[in-house]
């Protein structure tokens, strides 16, 4: 019988949600630990679940983990997160990674854990989430019916990495691509444009490139929207948390007679103008923090799971996130630093406050 796996969380942060997806799979994990700077936070959190708070990653070794989630900021966003995973690796200790994470520290980790027989994975989160997953299903069977001639993509700077993870799953892959920012008529938006092509289709992203160095994470206008087009219509992707729209693409018949007539045996007359996938619906944020992001880490620990059992020390999706990674990085050049502004005002509004 396959034993449970000894767990430890770096970082409370973020880490909150693999904790709780820990918690949603206790017959495959038991936390062990929680790996830390020793802030109340996490002394909180060591209390609630009655495991060691670990402050000195030298008291982690392989008598007392499996595996230790790392969910912290790595060294691309000015963090200690590389170095902590390369001393556990170095330990023969398997990692889970969060993102994002430069190129030559990604290929750095495979290789450390290639010599030290151990597991590396990096966890990119988005593709995971429900709605996401289902946008990339639905995306590959639309490419069996229908090639993708066009996408347009949005997002803030904050979640720019798993784009390119999202949209090279949903398209069939990420080279070879192109970047190239368009200059500013109006230097105040929050949005600048970059055009080019990802996989060989034309492409054009609109990204929010700024930040508040005092609260990042509550300068985000949106996190992702993506509109595939095919000759038959489009494929949309309202939000990241929200819902996928399909339009079919107008046809209207002209009979001989030079008439458009409404009365014609015409199966495109009776398609809907638009259809909806609804996913989790009416959830409110508490529920998406509380249970969806947290499932989205609890599929990408199952399979960790899985692969740790059958021996799989290898990522068979490495060398894809290997192209992301570069992706990332060109596409990053191209748009440069973030504007530094300070945080957006905002309070709770819900669409029947707008309509009164």
């Amino acid at each position: 019988m396959e034993k449970r796996l000894r767990i430890i969380v770096c970082g409370v942060g973020f880490g909150q949600f693999y904790i709780r997806a820990i918690d949603k799979i206790k017959c495959k994990y038991k936390l062990v630990g929680i790996l830390s700077r020793g802030s109340e936070w996490s002394k909180q959190w060591t209390k609630k679940y009655g495991v060691i708070l670990y402050t000195d990653i030298d008291e982690i070794t392989k008598e007392n983990v499996d595996v230790v989630c790392v969910v912290i900021k790595s060294t691309v966003v000015n963090g200690e997160g590389s170095t902590i995973v390369h001393s556990l690796l170095e330990k023969g200790i398997n990692v889970i990674q969060e993102h994002p994470i430069d190129i030559d520290d990604y290929i750095m980790c495979i290789k450390i854990a290639q010599k030290n027989c151990c597991m590396y994975r990096l966890n990119t989160f988005y593709p995971q989430l429900s709605n996401v997953k289902q946008f990339i299903f639905l995306a590959g069977k639309l490419r069996e019916k229908n090639d993708v001639q066009y996408i347009n993509a949005e997002c803030s700077v904050h979640v720019l990495f798993p784009l390119i993870d999202i949209l090279g799953r949903a398209i069939g892959g990420v080279r070879p691509w192109k970047f190239e920012r368009v200059e500013e008529t109006y230097k105040n938006s929050p949005f600048c444009i970059i055009y080019g092509s990802i996989y060989n289709i034309p492409i054009c992203i609109n990204v929010q490139n700024q930040m508040d160095p005092s609260d990042p994470e509550n300068s985000v206008l949106l996190f992702h929207k993506i509109s595939l087009y095919t000759e038959c219509g489009n494929l949309t992707m309202i939000g990241t948390n929200s819902d996928i729209m399909w339009e079919p693409r107008i046809r209207k018949y002209i009979a001989a007679d030079g008439g458009f007539h409404l009365e014609a045996d015409d199966e495109y007359l009776d398609l809907p103008v638009y259809e909806e996938m609804h996913n989790d619906e009416g959830k409110c944020f508490r529920e998406m923090f509380s249970d969806t992001w947290p499932d989205s880490i609890k599929l990408f620990l199952e399979d960790f799971y899985r692969d740790f059992y059958l021996g799989k020390k290898m990522d068979s999706n490495a060398q894809f996130l290997i192209s992301v990674c570069q992706a990332w990085k060109d596409l990053g050049n191209s748009i440069g630093s973030a504007n530094i502004i300070h945080a957006y005002t905002t309070k709770p509004i819900k669409i029947s406050e707008i309509v009164k």
